[in-house]
């Protein structure tokens, strides 16, 4: 060891020496102040290298290396900041090296003065020469050293410290806490709150630290004030609640401080009690100031307010009674961070804590009540931070008092008030908002019937929106609480007071009660199998069903009951009651289709809500229960048991209890099972027609049932089944005759003495084996391409047989649909008019293939659908005239008389339309094709087209068809094709004129033929 400190005499000495003759020279030679800065650096490099081997230095070389600082440290004024700085950092080493230890205290006292110095700056100095942000750092960095060093050998104590001194210390302290204004750099800062907690733990005299508590509590709770501002580092912060816990802990040491009601004159006596007592109340103020660190983004800040709070509530336990429920707030809220790391392990310090101190239960639970109370107070402001803070506090704390085996009778029944009384604040906090209304059929039918194609099913409910956008992390809040409730024992009291006031409340209060029985429910079915094994119930308490689930079942089985009665009822408890079907089932599986018959229609009717968002939830229940039972899908859930649900219709039907939503349920069962389903729907036809007869003023009433109506007859013509027994389609088509020439009469004649022959057959006769004679004679015709066929008389028995048959079922009841739904064609709604078009269109197509029962429909129906052609509205008469397009097509010849008696009408129709029309696009501000006039005149036209192609129609009638519709023969080739149907020459004629009337048109040459001259053509 000797010789390593003689070879590190022998390289500090050289640098010692340098930096001695400048610090020397300096005062007469200024430029030198670049040479001191260099020798320094250098002197500093081999200290370094010297001091990393322990135990080197000892106080003799130490005082050899500080003689030439001191001259330095003297001129520091005239000296660069620089060449201050590197002086103290040579002097931090050999502080470090335990040389102030036995420096005496005439040295630990000039030391003291000159790193206070330097660190503080000199009052009078102007300039700022001295007081630079490095030399404070580096002469704070001295002091931090002096006091580290001095803890470690307990040189610091009041025997060895007069009171002469302590002016010394103070004044350290005062430099240590001027530094801390934000105004220096954060690195100085973070330098002089470590030189105030290695001052503060250096001292062992309480007496000195006492004098000094004041003033650092004072300064320090001023800095932490505005903590959490940008400008203060975190690690400053941090710094100051070490600093201030570690001033606590030893300052505040006895623990006489007597309890009130004691002896008066005792306390009197007690300089330290009253000393106590003053202190206790700055403290209190300065916790109060620094509390709201708990919520600081930064774990070390918020460990360090840990810390400190555990040592105020538990080492210093009756010191600090007063501040014992602010203590008790600040540490509740930290271990309520779920962001905060080792927060299992705060709340098993501050279980311990609490734990066999009463006071500390009865304020934890005092503080409990407080949060519930306020808690629907901050659900209805803006501030979604407080609401999740104070739901996490009053969550954390309900836990610690279960763990702690307290009264929770009392604790559980407030905190089911307080839930109740939470959502329903949220609920109020928001103001009411539209929802978007859409078609009830369409939307929900398409998506049922979608799931059922193999389409991705929805199985999540979508959000029911009763709270607004500031109350949504509330909502969240309470939701995890809910399921921290649900796996306590004592979640019993909560599920009493909630089915309890499930009876008793209404509005937004039965809204809230309700939802938190759905989060119940739900809490319990997603909780995990792990978890439940960990969870050892006593065997008297059954939590997995006590009768919670089938009270609440009920419940809104009833709701959705009662909600079709009353119009006024909130969609969002049908809403909610739908998810608690949903979630019942989803717990029950199988076990479900016990239930299944008494909450499949409640939920299938508001498949029929104008409202979109419960008509969303009620698909999506029914996908969920269609998986929890075993059904593919939704759909099959629906087919299954439409017998069940049909009876449930009729049962409305019969007694009159219509609601708006059950034809819209009963078109989407149609839909969905087909025409299989349609014979069974005979009495609720009758039904329905005879709440027609009895109800036919309620205009949305009879719409509604007309699109059931509807509905039935468009399956039954879009049938891929044979449900309608009649013979094969007839073809009513008209074709053109087309003359035969020479060639062609005499093949037909040939063809037709041949004929006659096979007829006049003797052979055609024969005896059976039996005796009998049957009759294998032959009816011989002429096929369509000239063949000749024979049709045997057995063929024609069995389909003459085949057409007497009587009509199915299902034919007959559209039949009836189509025969009794002219008498409302008359009706004052034009929309109830048009559908019942449409549904006389859609009939004729289905019933049109048994002749002998749809041509006496259309006589009976005719006159009311020919009179709609007139029908004041033109949306109603071009309706009309597809209707009776569709009738020709079906009818064929059967309309010809009855388009002889109404042609007059028609024909003065359309002439007054189409001159309507052609009026109206020759105005400058004519819409063209979009006015009604010219739709109406479209179909029309479409009328006489679909009239030519199937109705054999008298001559004169042609001429006026003719006359119509020449003047489209170029530009619509349909009214071509017609119009060569019926007379190809005049068509051919009125096409010639036409094109000869288009401008840029020549007259056509006739063709040339030798020795013959043809006339010119003039039309």
């Amino acid at each position: 060891m000797e010789n390593t400190r003689a070879i590190a005499f022998q390289r500090l000495k050289p640098a010692c020496i340098e930096v001695s003759q400048l610090a020397l020279q300096y005062p007469v030679h200024k430029l030198l102040g670049k040479q001191v800065v260099q020798s320094l650096k250098h002197l500093l490099n081999i200290l370094n290298d010297v001091a990393s081997q322990p135990f080197v230095i000892d106080h003799k070389l130490a005082d050899y290396v500080f003689f030439p600082l001191h001259h330095l440290f003297r001129q520091s004024k005239a000296l660069p900041s620089q060449a201050i700085e590197l002086a103290l950092r040579c002097l931090n080493t050999i502080i470090l090296s335990d040389w102030c230890r036995k420096g005496g205290p005439d040295l630990t006292k000039q030391l003291l003065i000159l790193l206070s110095f330097l660190a503080g700056g000199d009052p009078a100095d102007t300039q700022g020469q001295t007081s630079t942000s490095e030399v404070r750092e580096a002469a704070l960095q001295c002091l931090s050293s002096f006091f580290d060093q001095s803890a470690s050998s307990h040189y610091v104590s009041a025997e060895n410290m007069s009171d002469g001194n302590v002016p010394i210390f103070g004044q350290v302290v005062t430099v240590a806490l001027d530094s801390l204004e934000n105004a220096l750099p954060n690195h100085v800062r973070l330098r002089a709150i470590g030189t105030l907690r290695s001052l503060v733990f250096a001292i062992q005299d309480i007496s000195i630290l006492r004098r000094f508590l004041p003033g650092i509590v004072s300064k320090i709770s001023k800095v932490l004030l505005h903590g959490t501002s940008s400008s203060t580092p975190y690690r400053v912060i941090e710094g100051s609640l070490q600093t201030l816990t570690c001033l606590l802990q030893k300052a505040m040491i006895s623990t006489d401080l007597p309890e009130d009601g004691n002896d008066e004159e005792s306390k009197s006596d007690s300089q330290e009690t009253i000393w106590l007592r003053a202190t206790a109340a700055q403290i209190k103020l300065a916790l109060a100031n620094i509390v709201h660190l708990q919520y600081h983004q930064k774990n070390e800040v918020v460990e360090a307010l840990f810390d400190l709070g555990r040592i105020v509530l538990q080492d210093r336990r009756e010191t600090f009674s007063n501040v014992g429920l602010l203590t008790l707030e600040t540490l509740l809220t930290i271990c309520s961070r779920k962001d905060l790391v080792k927060v299992t392990e705060k709340i098993s310090l501050l279980l311990d804590m609490l734990l066999g101190d009463s006071r500390l239960l009865d304020a934890l639970n005092t503080k409990t009540h407080d949060w519930m109370l306020a808690l629907p107070r901050v659900i209805q402001s803006n501030d979604t931070v407080n609401h999740s803070r104070l739901i996490n506090q009053i969550s954390t704390a309900y836990r610690m008092i279960s763990r702690l085996g307290g009264d929770m009778d009392l604790i559980d029944m407030e905190i089911g008030l307080c839930l109740q009384e939470s959502v329903k604040a949220a609920i109020q906090a928001r103001q009411a908002t539209k929802i978007q209304s859409l078609a009830p059929a369409d939307i929900a039918i398409s998506d049922i019937i979608q799931s059922g194609r193999g389409s991705a099913a929805s199985y999540s409910f979508g959000p029911i929106s009763f709270v607004g956008n500031s109350q949504k992390k509330a909502i969240q809040s309470i939701i995890s609480l809910v399921g921290d409730l649900e796996l306590s024992q004592k979640s019993r009291v909560l599920r009493q007071g909630l089915v309890e006031s499930l009876r008793s409340k209404s509005g937004d209060g039965q809204l809230a009660s309700l939802w938190l029985c759905l989060q119940l429910l739900s809490a319990h079915f997603t909780s995990s199998y792990e978890v439940d094994q960990f969870l050892n119930y006593p065997e008297e308490i059954d939590v997995t069903d006590d009768g919670f689930s089938e009270t609440v079942h009920s419940y809104c089985l009833n709701v959705l009951s009662n909600a079709i009665i009353e119009q006024k009822a909130d969609w969002r408890i049908q809403g909610i009651a739908i998810e608690i079907i949903a979630v019942r089932a989803s717990q029950k599986g199988q076990e479900f289709c016990a239930e299944l018959m008494d909450a499949v229609y409640p939920i299938v009717e508001r498949l029929g809500s104008n409202n979109s968002l419960l008509r969303e939830h009620a698909i999506t229940s029914l996908n969920v229960i269609s998986r929890a039972c075993g059904y593919k899908c939704s759909s099959d859930l629906i087919i299954q048991n439409v017998d069940y649900l049909l009876n449930s219709i009729a049962l409305k039907f019969n007694t009159f209890d219509i609601s708006p939503q059950t034809p819209v349920v009963l078109q989407m069962m149609i839909h969905l099972s087909g025409p299989i389903l349609i014979p069974y729907l005979d009495d609720l036809i009758d039904s329905i027609f005879s709440i027609l007869a009895s109800l036919h003023g309620y205009q949305q009433l009879v719409e509604s049932l007309f699109a059931v109506l509807s509905t039935v007859v468009s399956e039954g013509q879009k049938a891929n089944v044979p449900v309608i027994n009649a013979s094969k389609e007839a073809h009513h088509r008209n074709r053109c005759e087309i003359p035969l020439c020479i060639t062609e009469l005499a093949g037909f004649l040939k063809r037709r003495s041949h004929q006659e022959l096979l007829i006049d057959e003797p052979e055609s006769w024969t005896t059976s084996n039996d005796g009998k004679i049957t009759d294998d004679s032959s009816e011989a015709r002429v096929s369509d391409d000239g063949n000749l066929e024979k049709i045997s008389a057995s063929a024609i028995s069995n389909a003459l047989e085949e057409t007497n048959q009587p009509p199915t079922k299902s034919y007959t009841i559209i039949q009836s649909i189509v025969r009794i739904g002219q008498h409302y064609l008359t009706s004052e709604s034009p929309s109830i008019r048009c559908r019942l078009l449409q549904l006389t269109r859609t009939g004729c197509d289905a019933l049109s293939r048994n002749e002998n029962e749809f041509l006496p429909l259309i006589n009976d129906i005719w006159p009311v659908v020919t009179k709609r052609l007139y029908d004041p509205e033109p949306y109603v008469s071009i309706e009309a005239c597809k209707t009776l397009s569709e009738i020709f097509r079906c009818s064929g010849d059967f309309a010809s008389s009855r388009v002889d008696s109404e042609w007059p009408e028609i024909r003065s129709l359309y002439r007054r339309i189409h001159a309507k029309m052609l009026s109206e696009r020759g105005g400058k501000s004519g819409r063209g094709r979009f006015t009604s006039s010219y739709q109406l005149w479209e179909g029309l036209l479409d009328l006489c087209c679909s009239m030519i192609e199937y109705v054999n129609i008298d001559a004169s009638i042609e001429d006026d068809l003719m006359d119509m519709l020449s003047l489209y023969i170029n530009t619509r080739s349909k009214v071509r094709n017609a119009l060569e149907q019926m007379n190809p020459d005049a068509a051919w004629l009125a096409l010639e004129m036409q094109r000869q009337r288009m401008p840029d048109e020549t007259q056509l040459t006739p063709p040339g033929l030798e020795g013959f001259l043809f006339a010119e053509l003039v039309i």
